[in-house]
């Protein structure tokens, strides 16, 4: 299935926002626990962020 130009700019807009609230649930968690979040939790929720941060401006800048 193709997508169209439009449909391209919806998901990258998409996972843009997703990247950024995983990137946000990150920070508050580390601030707001007062438990301390485990390093490797932060690294694949970082690792997790950016990823869906460049497919995003992949497909954005394919669209």
């Amino acid at each position: 299935m193709r997508l169209t130009a439009k449909q391209k700019e919806y998901v990258a807009k998409y996972l843009m926002d997703i990247s950024k609230l995983a990137f946000a649930a990150i920070v508050l968690g580390k601030f707001v626990s007062p438990n301390p979040i485990p390093i490797w939790v932060f690294v694949v929720g970082l690792v997790f962020s950016l990823s869906t941060l460049g497919i995003a401006l992949v497909i954005d800048s394919g669209a």
